[in-house]
Protein backbone atom coordinates (compact mmCIF):
# COMPACT_ATOMS: atom_id res chain seq x y z
CA UNK A 1 0.00 0.00 0.00
CA UNK A 2 3.20 2.39 0.16
CA UNK A 3 2.78 2.72 -3.56
CA UNK A 4 -0.51 4.11 -3.20
CA UNK A 5 0.08 6.52 0.12
CA UNK A 6 2.86 8.24 -1.84
CA UNK A 7 0.59 8.85 -5.18
CA UNK A 8 -2.49 10.31 -2.90
CA UNK A 9 -0.20 12.61 -1.11
CA UNK A 10 1.18 14.03 -4.26
CA UNK A 11 -2.63 14.21 -5.22
CA UNK A 12 -3.12 15.92 -1.73
CA UNK A 13 -0.15 18.35 -2.40
CA UNK A 14 -2.21 19.81 -5.79
CA UNK A 15 -4.00 22.42 -2.78
CA UNK A 16 -1.72 24.63 -4.63
CA UNK A 17 -0.15 26.55 -1.77
CA UNK A 18 1.44 29.62 -3.64
CA UNK A 19 5.63 29.83 -3.46
CA UNK A 20 7.47 33.13 -2.98
CA UNK A 21 8.79 34.89 -5.48
CA UNK A 22 9.56 38.02 -7.36
CA UNK A 23 8.10 39.71 -10.39
CA UNK A 24 8.87 37.84 -13.81
CA UNK A 25 7.63 37.51 -17.38
CA UNK A 26 4.43 35.87 -17.20
CA UNK A 27 3.79 32.75 -19.04
CA UNK A 28 0.12 31.88 -20.30
CA UNK A 29 1.18 28.99 -22.77
CA UNK A 30 3.05 25.67 -24.04
CA UNK A 31 4.87 27.60 -26.37
CA UNK A 32 6.10 30.31 -23.74
CA UNK A 33 7.15 27.86 -20.73
CA UNK A 34 9.08 25.96 -23.22
CA UNK A 35 10.20 28.54 -25.80
CA UNK A 36 14.46 28.51 -25.90
CA UNK A 37 14.66 25.04 -24.45
CA UNK A 38 17.11 23.04 -26.56
CA UNK A 39 17.28 19.37 -24.66
CA UNK A 40 20.31 18.39 -26.87
CA UNK A 41 22.77 22.29 -26.35
CA UNK A 42 23.94 21.48 -23.28
CA UNK A 43 26.55 19.22 -22.94
CA UNK A 44 25.25 15.76 -20.83
CA UNK A 45 29.02 15.39 -18.69
CA UNK A 46 28.32 11.82 -18.40
CA UNK A 47 30.34 10.40 -15.45
CA UNK A 48 29.99 6.09 -15.69
CA UNK A 49 30.26 5.03 -12.15
CA UNK A 50 30.00 0.92 -13.00
CA UNK A 51 29.65 -0.83 -16.07
CA UNK A 52 29.09 -4.64 -16.33
CA UNK A 53 28.20 -7.17 -19.18
CA UNK A 54 25.28 -9.38 -18.27
CA UNK A 55 25.27 -12.22 -21.12
CA UNK A 56 24.59 -10.89 -24.21
CA UNK A 57 23.83 -7.18 -22.65
CA UNK A 58 25.71 -4.22 -21.33
CA UNK A 59 24.58 -2.29 -18.11
CA UNK A 60 25.68 0.99 -17.32
CA UNK A 61 25.15 3.20 -14.04
CA UNK A 62 25.68 6.84 -14.55
CA UNK A 63 25.26 10.24 -14.21
CA UNK A 64 24.48 13.09 -16.40
CA UNK A 65 23.51 16.89 -16.50
CA UNK A 66 19.96 17.94 -16.82
CA UNK A 67 20.59 21.34 -16.26
CA UNK A 68 22.08 24.20 -14.97
CA UNK A 69 19.52 26.10 -12.38
CA UNK A 70 20.33 29.39 -9.87
CA UNK A 71 24.39 28.73 -11.17
CA UNK A 72 23.87 25.22 -9.61
CA UNK A 73 24.32 21.49 -11.55
CA UNK A 74 21.46 18.94 -11.48
CA UNK A 75 23.03 15.66 -12.00
CA UNK A 76 20.75 12.75 -13.09
CA UNK A 77 21.35 9.02 -11.84
CA UNK A 78 20.64 6.56 -14.78
CA UNK A 79 20.80 3.17 -15.83
CA UNK A 80 21.30 2.38 -19.25
CA UNK A 81 21.82 -0.66 -20.85
CA UNK A 82 21.98 -2.57 -24.74
CA UNK A 83 22.60 -5.35 -25.98
CA UNK A 84 26.49 -5.84 -27.12
CA UNK A 85 25.90 -6.52 -30.33
CA UNK A 86 24.15 -4.31 -33.17
CA UNK A 87 23.80 -0.90 -35.02
CA UNK A 88 20.66 1.23 -35.58
CA UNK A 89 18.69 -0.10 -32.91
CA UNK A 90 15.28 1.49 -31.65
CA UNK A 91 15.63 3.14 -28.29
CA UNK A 92 13.52 3.06 -25.48
CA UNK A 93 13.16 5.77 -22.39
CA UNK A 94 11.64 4.63 -19.16
CA UNK A 95 10.26 6.81 -16.87
CA UNK A 96 9.14 5.56 -13.66
CA UNK A 97 6.58 6.08 -10.92
CA UNK A 98 5.85 8.96 -7.47
CA UNK A 99 8.16 6.97 -4.98
CA UNK A 100 10.04 4.96 -7.19
CA UNK A 101 13.44 5.03 -9.04
CA UNK A 102 15.56 4.09 -11.93
CA UNK A 103 14.54 0.15 -12.35
CA UNK A 104 17.81 -1.97 -13.81
CA UNK A 105 15.27 -4.53 -14.60
CA UNK A 106 13.41 -2.25 -17.79
CA UNK A 107 17.24 -1.80 -18.83
CA UNK A 108 17.45 -5.26 -18.94
CA UNK A 109 13.99 -6.06 -20.25
CA UNK A 110 14.42 -3.66 -23.70
CA UNK A 111 17.88 -4.83 -23.56
CA UNK A 112 17.06 -8.44 -24.29
CA UNK A 113 14.41 -7.37 -26.80
CA UNK A 114 17.19 -5.48 -29.00
CA UNK A 115 16.28 -1.71 -27.75
CA UNK A 116 18.42 0.45 -26.28
CA UNK A 117 17.08 1.53 -22.58
CA UNK A 118 17.56 4.39 -20.38
CA UNK A 119 15.99 4.00 -17.06
CA UNK A 120 16.69 7.04 -14.95
CA UNK A 121 15.94 8.80 -11.36
CA UNK A 122 13.85 11.91 -10.97
CA UNK A 123 12.37 11.55 -7.20
CA UNK A 124 15.39 12.34 -5.54
CA UNK A 125 16.45 12.00 -2.24
CA UNK A 126 13.80 10.11 -1.96
CA UNK A 127 14.15 7.07 0.41
CA UNK A 128 18.03 8.26 -0.11
CA UNK A 129 19.27 5.74 3.43
CA UNK A 130 18.10 2.81 1.16
CA UNK A 131 19.52 3.43 -2.22
CA UNK A 132 23.21 5.24 -3.12
CA UNK A 133 22.42 6.92 -6.29
CA UNK A 134 19.62 9.12 -7.29
CA UNK A 135 18.47 12.45 -9.08
CA UNK A 136 20.47 15.53 -7.37
CA UNK A 137 18.37 18.19 -8.05
CA UNK A 138 20.64 21.01 -6.61
CA UNK A 139 18.79 24.33 -6.33
CA UNK A 140 15.55 23.52 -7.94
CA UNK A 141 12.30 21.61 -5.54
CA UNK A 142 12.69 18.47 -7.23
CA UNK A 143 13.32 16.33 -4.44
CA UNK A 144 9.26 14.60 -4.93
CA UNK A 145 8.70 14.78 -0.93
CA UNK A 146 10.04 18.33 -0.92
CA UNK A 147 8.60 19.87 -3.53
CA UNK A 148 5.06 21.99 -4.18
CA UNK A 149 3.68 20.17 -6.54
CA UNK A 150 1.22 22.69 -7.56
CA UNK A 151 3.59 25.78 -7.19
CA UNK A 152 3.42 28.06 -10.25
CA UNK A 153 5.45 31.46 -8.30
CA UNK A 154 7.28 33.28 -9.54
CA UNK A 155 6.84 31.40 -12.91
CA UNK A 156 5.56 27.87 -13.64
CA UNK A 157 8.91 26.86 -14.44
CA UNK A 158 9.50 27.24 -10.94
CA UNK A 159 7.32 23.88 -10.86
CA UNK A 160 8.82 20.62 -10.12
CA UNK A 161 6.87 18.76 -12.68
CA UNK A 162 8.47 21.24 -15.43
CA UNK A 163 12.14 20.34 -14.65
CA UNK A 164 11.01 16.51 -14.04
CA UNK A 165 10.14 16.75 -17.81
CA UNK A 166 12.93 18.43 -18.41
CA UNK A 167 15.14 15.89 -17.03
CA UNK A 168 12.86 12.82 -19.11
CA UNK A 169 13.74 15.07 -22.36
CA UNK A 170 17.51 15.13 -21.55
CA UNK A 171 17.03 11.41 -21.04
CA UNK A 172 16.00 11.06 -24.96
CA UNK A 173 19.40 12.99 -25.59
CA UNK A 174 21.13 10.43 -23.46
CA UNK A 175 19.29 7.53 -25.44
CA UNK A 176 20.03 9.25 -28.98
CA UNK A 177 23.57 9.45 -28.93
CA UNK A 178 24.28 6.05 -27.41
CA UNK A 179 26.11 5.01 -30.51
CA UNK A 180 24.29 1.82 -31.33
CA UNK A 181 20.80 3.80 -31.18
CA UNK A 182 18.72 5.05 -34.40
CA UNK A 183 18.30 8.63 -33.31
CA UNK A 184 15.09 7.98 -35.87
CA UNK A 185 13.67 5.17 -33.79
CA UNK A 186 13.18 6.70 -30.35
CA UNK A 187 10.02 5.41 -27.57
CA UNK A 188 8.96 6.83 -24.46
CA UNK A 189 7.02 5.58 -21.65
CA UNK A 190 6.25 5.93 -18.21
CA UNK A 191 4.27 4.65 -15.18
CA UNK A 192 1.77 6.58 -12.67
CA UNK A 193 2.99 9.98 -12.64
CA UNK A 194 6.15 9.23 -15.22
CA UNK A 195 2.80 8.06 -17.37
CA UNK A 196 1.42 11.84 -16.31
CA UNK A 197 4.55 13.13 -17.94
CA UNK A 198 4.52 10.59 -21.23
CA UNK A 199 2.14 12.90 -22.44
CA UNK A 200 3.85 15.78 -22.22
CA UNK A 201 6.97 14.68 -23.09
CA UNK A 202 5.66 12.71 -26.49
CA UNK A 203 3.61 16.09 -27.49
CA UNK A 204 6.67 18.38 -27.38
CA UNK A 205 9.60 16.36 -28.64
CA UNK A 206 9.45 15.37 -32.15
CA UNK A 207 12.32 13.35 -31.10
CA UNK A 208 9.62 10.89 -29.55
CA UNK A 209 8.11 8.73 -32.25
CA UNK A 210 6.24 6.14 -29.74
CA UNK A 211 4.65 6.14 -26.64
CA UNK A 212 3.03 4.43 -23.92
CA UNK A 213 1.17 5.97 -20.68
CA UNK A 214 0.47 3.90 -17.22
CA UNK A 215 -2.38 4.77 -15.25
CA UNK A 216 -1.40 8.49 -15.47
CA UNK A 217 -3.98 11.08 -18.27
CA UNK A 218 -4.10 14.29 -16.65
CA UNK A 219 -7.13 15.87 -14.43
CA UNK A 220 -5.26 15.99 -11.32
CA UNK A 221 -6.46 19.17 -10.07
CA UNK A 222 -10.97 18.09 -10.84
CA UNK A 223 -12.88 16.49 -8.31
CA UNK A 224 -13.56 12.77 -9.44
CA UNK A 225 -17.35 12.91 -10.78
CA UNK A 226 -20.25 12.98 -9.44
CA UNK A 227 -18.54 15.11 -6.75
CA UNK A 228 -19.24 19.11 -7.65
CA UNK A 229 -16.63 20.76 -8.79
CA UNK A 230 -14.28 22.53 -5.82
CA UNK A 231 -13.01 26.27 -5.76
CA UNK A 232 -10.72 26.91 -8.70
CA UNK A 233 -7.60 29.67 -8.12
CA UNK A 234 -5.42 31.54 -10.93
CA UNK A 235 -2.74 28.91 -9.94
CA UNK A 236 -4.94 26.28 -10.44
CA UNK A 237 -5.88 27.23 -13.88
CA UNK A 238 -2.40 28.09 -14.51
CA UNK A 239 -1.44 24.82 -13.93
CA UNK A 240 -4.07 23.10 -16.31
CA UNK A 241 -2.96 24.74 -19.08
CA UNK A 242 0.23 24.26 -18.74
CA UNK A 243 1.10 21.16 -16.32
CA UNK A 244 -1.42 18.67 -16.51
CA UNK A 245 -1.48 15.73 -18.97
CA UNK A 246 -4.93 16.95 -20.77
CA UNK A 247 -3.17 20.31 -21.69
CA UNK A 248 -0.71 18.67 -23.77
CA UNK A 249 -2.92 15.77 -25.37
CA UNK A 250 -4.14 18.22 -28.14
CA UNK A 251 -0.26 18.81 -29.66
CA UNK A 252 0.40 15.03 -29.00
CA UNK A 253 0.73 13.64 -32.83
CA UNK A 254 2.88 10.14 -32.18
CA UNK A 255 1.48 7.21 -31.82
CA UNK A 256 0.10 6.29 -28.32
CA UNK A 257 -1.33 3.83 -26.18
CA UNK A 258 -2.50 4.35 -22.58
CA UNK A 259 -2.83 1.11 -20.88
CA UNK A 260 -4.39 0.81 -17.02
CA UNK A 261 -6.70 -0.31 -14.45
CA UNK A 262 -10.71 0.03 -14.43
CA UNK A 263 -10.41 0.68 -11.00
CA UNK A 264 -7.11 2.72 -11.25
CA UNK A 265 -7.78 5.62 -8.62
CA UNK A 266 -5.41 8.43 -11.01
CA UNK A 267 -8.94 10.71 -11.33
CA UNK A 268 -10.79 7.31 -12.82
CA UNK A 269 -11.29 5.45 -15.90
CA UNK A 270 -14.22 7.37 -17.59
CA UNK A 271 -11.92 10.63 -17.58
CA UNK A 272 -9.06 8.63 -19.63
CA UNK A 273 -10.68 8.69 -22.27
CA UNK A 274 -11.26 12.36 -22.64
CA UNK A 275 -7.33 12.48 -22.52
CA UNK A 276 -7.10 9.81 -25.48
CA UNK A 277 -10.31 12.06 -27.25
CA UNK A 278 -7.93 15.27 -26.93
CA UNK A 279 -5.03 13.39 -28.74
CA UNK A 280 -4.52 14.48 -32.39
CA UNK A 281 -2.39 11.40 -33.79
CA UNK A 282 -4.00 8.83 -35.78
CA UNK A 283 -2.32 5.77 -34.52
CA UNK A 284 -4.07 5.72 -30.94
CA UNK A 285 -5.44 2.42 -28.74
CA UNK A 286 -6.01 1.64 -24.78
CA UNK A 287 -6.16 -1.26 -22.86
CA UNK A 288 -7.61 -1.69 -19.27
CA UNK A 289 -7.46 -4.62 -16.84
CA UNK A 290 -10.55 -5.14 -14.94
CA UNK A 291 -11.22 -4.64 -11.39
CA UNK A 292 -7.65 -3.50 -10.66
CA UNK A 293 -6.16 -0.38 -8.96
CA UNK A 294 -2.65 0.66 -10.44
CA UNK A 295 -1.74 -2.61 -11.90
CA UNK A 296 -2.08 -4.38 -15.26
CA UNK A 297 -2.29 -7.87 -15.77
CA UNK A 298 -0.11 -10.47 -17.93
CA UNK A 299 -2.69 -10.43 -20.28
CA UNK A 300 -2.69 -6.66 -21.34
CA UNK A 301 0.83 -6.28 -20.39
CA UNK A 302 2.34 -7.75 -23.08
CA UNK A 303 0.90 -4.84 -25.39
CA UNK A 304 3.91 -2.66 -24.22
CA UNK A 305 6.41 -4.24 -25.68
CA UNK A 306 4.42 -5.53 -28.53
CA UNK A 307 3.83 -1.55 -29.48
CA UNK A 308 7.19 -0.69 -29.75
CA UNK A 309 7.89 -3.30 -31.81
CA UNK A 310 5.12 -2.53 -33.88
CA UNK A 311 6.25 1.40 -33.98
CA UNK A 312 10.21 1.36 -33.51
CA UNK A 313 11.00 -2.20 -35.60
CA UNK A 314 8.14 -2.38 -37.74
CA UNK A 315 7.29 -5.81 -36.90
CA UNK A 316 3.94 -7.36 -35.18
CA UNK A 317 1.73 -4.46 -37.38
CA UNK A 318 -0.15 -3.13 -38.08
CA UNK A 319 -3.07 -3.27 -35.16
CA UNK A 320 -6.61 -3.95 -35.24
CA UNK A 321 -8.28 -0.49 -34.67
CA UNK A 322 -10.27 0.21 -31.74
CA UNK A 323 -13.17 -1.74 -31.24
CA UNK A 324 -16.58 -0.63 -31.55
CA UNK A 325 -19.34 -0.78 -28.75
CA UNK A 326 -23.31 0.05 -28.85
CA UNK A 327 -25.83 -0.82 -25.94
CA UNK A 328 -28.88 -1.73 -28.62
CA UNK A 329 -32.62 -1.62 -26.65
CA UNK A 330 -34.07 -4.61 -26.35
CA UNK A 331 -36.34 -6.65 -23.73
CA UNK A 332 -33.13 -7.29 -21.79
CA UNK A 333 -30.68 -4.82 -23.25
CA UNK A 334 -27.81 -6.15 -25.71
CA UNK A 335 -24.15 -5.23 -25.58
CA UNK A 336 -22.45 -5.40 -29.41
CA UNK A 337 -19.49 -5.35 -30.08
CA UNK A 338 -17.61 -4.93 -33.70
CA UNK A 339 -13.92 -5.65 -33.72
CA UNK A 340 -12.05 -4.71 -36.46
CA UNK A 341 -10.28 -7.99 -38.43
CA UNK A 342 -12.58 -9.94 -36.96
CA UNK A 343 -11.44 -13.32 -38.37
CA UNK A 344 -8.55 -12.47 -36.36
CA UNK A 345 -10.37 -12.65 -32.94
CA UNK A 346 -9.16 -15.10 -30.64
CA UNK A 347 -11.46 -13.78 -27.42
CA UNK A 348 -13.51 -11.39 -26.40
CA UNK A 349 -14.51 -10.24 -22.86
CA UNK A 350 -17.50 -8.08 -22.44
CA UNK A 351 -18.13 -5.91 -18.94
CA UNK A 352 -20.64 -4.39 -17.63
CA UNK A 353 -21.23 -2.33 -14.56
CA UNK A 354 -24.80 -1.22 -12.36
CA UNK A 355 -25.10 2.19 -11.48
CA UNK A 356 -21.64 3.38 -10.08
CA UNK A 357 -20.93 6.43 -11.24
CA UNK A 358 -17.75 6.44 -8.91
CA UNK A 359 -15.17 4.36 -11.24
CA UNK A 360 -12.74 3.87 -8.72
CA UNK A 361 -15.21 1.29 -6.74
CA UNK A 362 -17.44 0.27 -9.61
CA UNK A 363 -17.91 -3.62 -9.90
CA UNK A 364 -17.25 -5.43 -13.12
CA UNK A 365 -19.39 -7.79 -13.98
CA UNK A 366 -18.23 -10.31 -16.80
CA UNK A 367 -20.77 -11.08 -19.44
CA UNK A 368 -21.26 -15.02 -19.64
CA UNK A 369 -23.01 -15.21 -23.17
CA UNK A 370 -20.99 -13.89 -25.11
CA UNK A 371 -21.59 -15.15 -28.88
CA UNK A 372 -20.71 -13.88 -32.33
CA UNK A 373 -23.29 -12.80 -34.65
CA UNK A 374 -21.79 -11.87 -38.23
CA UNK A 375 -19.75 -9.14 -37.71
CA UNK A 376 -20.50 -8.55 -33.93
CA UNK A 377 -19.97 -10.22 -30.62
CA UNK A 378 -22.90 -9.76 -28.32
CA UNK A 379 -23.91 -10.26 -24.65
CA UNK A 380 -26.72 -9.70 -22.87
CA UNK A 381 -27.18 -6.79 -19.98
CA UNK A 382 -29.58 -7.50 -17.85
CA UNK A 383 -30.62 -4.47 -14.56
CA UNK A 384 -32.39 -4.69 -11.83
CA UNK A 385 -34.63 -1.49 -11.81
CA UNK A 386 -35.61 1.06 -14.15
CA UNK A 387 -33.79 3.86 -12.48
CA UNK A 388 -30.69 1.57 -13.97
CA UNK A 389 -27.29 3.17 -15.18
CA UNK A 390 -25.53 0.97 -17.37
CA UNK A 391 -21.51 1.09 -18.42
CA UNK A 392 -20.22 -1.24 -20.38
CA UNK A 393 -16.71 -1.96 -22.28
CA UNK A 394 -15.01 -4.80 -23.53
CA UNK A 395 -11.50 -6.21 -24.34
CA UNK A 396 -10.61 -8.41 -27.48
CA UNK A 397 -8.00 -10.68 -27.85
CA UNK A 398 -5.99 -11.58 -31.17
CA UNK A 399 -4.03 -14.33 -32.44
CA UNK A 400 -0.67 -11.75 -32.62
CA UNK A 401 -1.43 -11.75 -28.70
CA UNK A 402 -2.17 -8.21 -28.56
CA UNK A 403 -5.50 -6.79 -26.52
CA UNK A 404 -7.54 -3.82 -27.38
CA UNK A 405 -10.43 -2.40 -25.24
CA UNK A 406 -13.28 -0.89 -26.95
CA UNK A 407 -14.80 2.66 -25.84
CA UNK A 408 -16.54 3.13 -22.49
CA UNK A 409 -20.24 3.46 -22.79
CA UNK A 410 -22.80 4.58 -20.58
CA UNK A 411 -26.62 4.74 -21.05
CA UNK A 412 -29.48 4.99 -18.23
CA UNK A 413 -32.14 2.15 -19.09
CA UNK A 414 -34.98 4.98 -19.71
CA UNK A 415 -33.14 5.51 -22.97
CA UNK A 416 -33.91 2.17 -23.74
CA UNK A 417 -37.66 1.97 -24.23
CA UNK A 418 -37.74 -1.68 -24.73
CA UNK A 419 -35.66 -2.43 -21.91
CA UNK A 420 -37.33 -4.46 -18.38
CA UNK A 421 -35.61 -5.31 -15.29
CA UNK A 422 -35.16 -9.43 -15.33
CA UNK A 423 -32.58 -9.56 -12.13
CA UNK A 424 -33.44 -10.28 -9.34
CA UNK A 425 -31.76 -9.97 -5.71
CA UNK A 426 -29.10 -13.19 -4.76
CA UNK A 427 -28.17 -14.10 -1.79
CA UNK A 428 -25.27 -15.64 -3.10
CA UNK A 429 -22.71 -13.33 -3.73
CA UNK A 430 -20.00 -15.04 -5.13
CA UNK A 431 -19.48 -19.20 -5.47
CA UNK A 432 -15.58 -18.13 -6.06
CA UNK A 433 -15.86 -20.86 -8.78
CA UNK A 434 -12.65 -18.92 -10.12
CA UNK A 435 -11.09 -14.98 -9.25
CA UNK A 436 -12.96 -13.68 -11.95
CA UNK A 437 -14.86 -10.82 -9.57
CA UNK A 438 -11.25 -10.56 -7.51
CA UNK A 439 -7.90 -8.68 -7.37
CA UNK A 440 -5.05 -8.46 -5.40
CA UNK A 441 -5.02 -6.04 -3.42
CA UNK A 442 -0.63 -4.42 -3.48
CA UNK A 443 -0.15 -6.01 -7.38
CA UNK A 444 2.84 -4.77 -8.78
CA UNK A 445 2.43 -1.45 -10.72
CA UNK A 446 5.29 -2.18 -13.17
CA UNK A 447 4.66 -4.52 -16.05
CA UNK A 448 7.93 -5.80 -16.28
CA UNK A 449 6.88 -8.38 -14.39
CA UNK A 450 4.88 -11.43 -15.51
CA UNK A 451 2.94 -13.56 -13.47
CA UNK A 452 -0.13 -13.57 -11.58
CA UNK A 453 -1.56 -13.80 -8.38
CA UNK A 454 -4.41 -16.49 -8.49
CA UNK A 455 -4.81 -20.16 -9.93
CA UNK A 456 -7.28 -22.65 -10.38
CA UNK A 457 -8.60 -25.34 -7.38
CA UNK A 458 -10.06 -28.47 -7.72
CA UNK A 459 -11.31 -30.72 -4.52
CA UNK A 460 -10.81 -34.26 -4.67
CA UNK A 461 -14.63 -34.47 -5.73
CA UNK A 462 -14.08 -31.84 -8.67
CA UNK A 463 -15.48 -29.37 -7.07
CA UNK A 464 -13.80 -25.83 -8.78
CA UNK A 465 -12.28 -22.44 -6.90
CA UNK A 466 -9.48 -20.54 -6.67
CA UNK A 467 -6.66 -20.16 -4.43
CA UNK A 468 -3.17 -17.90 -4.54
CA UNK A 469 -0.14 -18.72 -6.31
CA UNK A 470 2.08 -19.24 -3.41
CA UNK A 471 5.51 -18.88 -5.90
CA UNK A 472 6.09 -15.17 -5.46
CA UNK A 473 4.49 -14.37 -2.29
CA UNK A 474 7.02 -15.91 -0.25
CA UNK A 475 6.97 -18.78 2.91
CA UNK A 476 4.87 -17.81 4.75
CA UNK A 477 2.96 -15.66 2.63
CA UNK A 478 1.18 -12.79 3.39
CA UNK A 479 -2.11 -12.64 1.33
CA UNK A 480 -4.70 -9.91 0.72
CA UNK A 481 -7.28 -10.18 -2.35
CA UNK A 482 -10.25 -8.02 -2.66
CA UNK A 483 -13.53 -7.28 -4.06
CA UNK A 484 -15.69 -4.95 -5.40
CA UNK A 485 -18.84 -7.06 -5.97
CA UNK A 486 -20.68 -6.15 -2.10
CA UNK A 487 -21.31 -2.25 -4.36
CA UNK A 488 -23.74 -3.75 -7.07
CA UNK A 489 -27.04 -3.54 -6.63
CA UNK A 490 -27.71 -7.44 -7.01
CA UNK A 491 -25.45 -8.35 -4.09
CA UNK A 492 -25.27 -5.34 -2.15
CA UNK A 493 -26.10 -6.30 1.66
CA UNK A 494 -28.45 -4.57 4.33
CA UNK A 495 -29.50 -4.04 7.61
CA UNK A 496 -27.89 -6.67 10.30
CA UNK A 497 -28.59 -9.93 7.65
CA UNK A 498 -25.15 -12.26 8.52
CA UNK A 499 -22.46 -12.52 5.95
CA UNK A 500 -21.21 -16.56 5.55
CA UNK A 501 -18.07 -17.56 3.86
CA UNK A 502 -16.95 -21.37 3.63
CA UNK A 503 -12.67 -22.21 4.16
CA UNK A 504 -11.46 -25.08 3.46
CA UNK A 505 -10.16 -26.67 6.63
CA UNK A 506 -7.46 -28.44 5.55
CA UNK A 507 -6.10 -24.87 3.63
CA UNK A 508 -7.18 -23.09 7.15
CA UNK A 509 -5.00 -19.52 7.05
CA UNK A 510 -2.64 -19.19 10.25
CA UNK A 511 -4.14 -15.93 10.34
CA UNK A 512 -7.29 -14.37 8.58
CA UNK A 513 -8.74 -10.58 8.96
CA UNK A 514 -11.64 -9.48 7.03
CA UNK A 515 -12.10 -6.04 5.81
CA UNK A 516 -15.33 -4.32 4.75
CA UNK A 517 -15.08 -0.11 3.94
CA UNK A 518 -18.19 2.19 3.35
CA UNK A 519 -18.05 3.97 0.64
CA UNK A 520 -14.82 2.89 -0.52
CA UNK A 521 -12.67 5.75 -2.46
CA UNK A 522 -14.90 8.32 -1.29
CA UNK A 523 -13.89 10.97 1.24
CA UNK A 524 -16.21 9.97 3.88
CA UNK A 525 -14.73 6.15 3.35
CA UNK A 526 -14.82 4.12 6.54
CA UNK A 527 -12.78 0.71 6.87
CA UNK A 528 -13.92 -2.32 9.56
CA UNK A 529 -12.21 -5.36 10.04
CA UNK A 530 -12.92 -8.66 11.76
CA UNK A 531 -10.81 -11.44 13.20
CA UNK A 532 -12.97 -14.58 12.99
CA UNK A 533 -11.76 -17.53 15.27
CA UNK A 534 -11.00 -19.74 12.86
CA UNK A 535 -11.12 -22.78 15.23
CA UNK A 536 -9.27 -26.60 15.77
CA UNK A 537 -8.31 -28.07 12.21
CA UNK A 538 -10.73 -30.57 10.74
CA UNK A 539 -11.71 -31.95 7.08
CA UNK A 540 -14.29 -30.65 4.96
CA UNK A 541 -15.34 -26.78 4.84
CA UNK A 542 -15.98 -24.43 7.86
CA UNK A 543 -18.37 -21.34 7.34
CA UNK A 544 -17.66 -18.52 9.45
CA UNK A 545 -20.30 -16.48 10.69
CA UNK A 546 -19.95 -12.22 10.55
CA UNK A 547 -22.23 -10.08 11.57
CA UNK A 548 -21.71 -6.11 11.08
CA UNK A 549 -21.54 -5.76 15.15
CA UNK A 550 -18.00 -8.09 14.83
CA UNK A 551 -16.47 -5.67 12.54
CA UNK A 552 -14.85 -2.70 13.81
CA UNK A 553 -12.82 0.38 13.29
CA UNK A 554 -9.96 2.07 13.88
CA UNK A 555 -11.36 3.80 16.76
CA UNK A 556 -13.25 0.85 17.93
CA UNK A 557 -16.52 1.82 16.77
CA UNK A 558 -18.91 -1.40 15.26
CA UNK A 559 -20.11 -1.62 11.85
CA UNK A 560 -23.90 -0.41 12.19
CA UNK A 561 -25.32 -2.19 8.77
CA UNK A 562 -24.22 -3.19 5.40
CA UNK A 563 -26.07 -0.85 3.29
CA UNK A 564 -23.18 1.61 2.21
CA UNK A 565 -20.26 -1.41 2.25
CA UNK A 566 -18.92 -1.78 -0.92
CA UNK A 567 -15.30 -2.89 -0.50
CA UNK A 568 -14.54 -6.72 1.33
CA UNK A 569 -10.96 -7.81 1.53
CA UNK A 570 -9.57 -10.95 2.75
CA UNK A 571 -6.60 -10.91 4.40
CA UNK A 572 -4.16 -13.11 6.28
CA UNK A 573 -1.30 -15.40 6.60
CA UNK A 574 -0.58 -18.73 5.37
CA UNK A 575 2.13 -21.75 4.58
CA UNK A 576 3.18 -21.15 1.06
CA UNK A 577 2.77 -25.11 0.70
CA UNK A 578 -1.04 -24.37 1.73
CA UNK A 579 -2.63 -21.68 0.19
CA UNK A 580 -6.35 -20.79 2.14
CA UNK A 581 -9.13 -21.62 -0.56
CA UNK A 582 -12.61 -19.85 0.34
CA UNK A 583 -15.64 -20.86 -1.34
CA UNK A 584 -19.29 -19.41 -1.02
CA UNK A 585 -19.35 -15.86 0.09
CA UNK A 586 -23.09 -15.67 0.92
CA UNK A 587 -25.82 -13.40 2.71
CA UNK A 588 -27.60 -15.78 5.18
CA UNK A 589 -31.04 -16.51 4.23
CA UNK A 590 -34.27 -16.01 7.23
CA UNK A 591 -34.78 -19.84 6.52
CA UNK A 592 -31.69 -21.25 6.19
CA UNK A 593 -30.76 -24.19 8.00
CA UNK A 594 -27.04 -23.72 7.54
CA UNK A 595 -25.23 -24.87 10.33
CA UNK A 596 -22.55 -22.41 11.83
CA UNK A 597 -19.50 -23.40 13.84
Amino acid sequence: MFRLTHFLLSFLLFALHPGDGGAAAPINSIAELWAGVDPRRDPLEIEIIKSADEGEIHIDQLYFTSETWEGEKVRVFAYRGAPKVGAKLPGVVHMHGGGQTALIDWVRFWAKRGYVCVSFDWCGTWDKNTRPHYAKWGKVAGDMMKGNLGNMKPTPQFNPWYHWMLAGRRALTLLERHPQVDPQRLGFFGISMGGYMTWSIAAIDTRVKAAVAFYGYGWTTYTLAPSPPGPVDNDRLLYRKLIDSEAYAPLLTCPILFMSATNDFCIGMDRSYDTLELVRSAVKRQVYTPHYNHHVEPAEGKDLPRWMDWQLKGSGGPWPRTPGLVLAGASIPEIRVAPDEIEKVTEVRIYYALNNPKPLSRFWRLAGDVRREGPLYCATAPFLTPEDTIYAFANVTYASGVTLSSRLVRVPVQELPDAHPTLRRSSLIDPMENSEAWYYLAAYTDPSLDFGYFKPWTGPGGERGFTLDATYLGDPMNFAFATHKLGDPQWRGSGQTPLLLDVLAERMPQKLEIKVTERHWQATLKEYTASPTLGASRAGWVTLRLQPADFKSSDGKSLACWDEVNHLVLAGTAPAAQPPVFKRLRWQEKSSGVRLP
